[in-house]
């Protein structure tokens, strides 16, 4: 088994929470996770009991949890970069500039109506 179909072996069978013999029977029948696991739908790959017992019982919660959390640190570090060239860049991306109008918009409808609240009260009105 390579690493990649551990891996996925190994996720769904702590997600699912099920036994060897429900995950032998989804991965060899199961199209979608063959394809996930790199065969063709009819593709004559099977795999044993006994290997999938012996390779993904080494895939524990809490190595899930080390892969997880190394993901989660890579993609920070990148989100960062990203974050810094778009400061140094002069791209705006597009939800800012709706957040930006959207704004405008609420600040333009609430001096106008402050204005007109001022000349219902009798207080300085810009038509003299």
């Amino acid at each position: 088994m390579t690493l990649r179909s551990i891996f996925v072996c190994g996720v769904v069978r702590l997600d699912l929470n099920i036994d060897y013999d429900r995950l032998q029977e989804l991965v060899n029948h199961h199209n979608t996770l063959r394809e996930m696991l790199g065969h063709a739908a009819f593709d004559g790959e099977q795999y044993h009991y006994q290997t999938l017992k012996d390779n993904v019982s080494l895939f524990t919660p809490e190595l899930l949890g080390k892969i997880n959390q190394l993901v989660v640190d890579s993609g920070h570090v990148l989100l960062k970069k990203k974050e810094m060239k778009r400061c140094v860049g002069g791209a705006i991306p597009l939800w800012l500039k709706r957040t930006f109008i959207i704004q405008r918009i609420s600040t333009c409808c609430m001096t106008q109506c402050a204005r007109s609240s001022r000349e219902q009260h009798g207080g300085a009105s810009s038509e003299s």
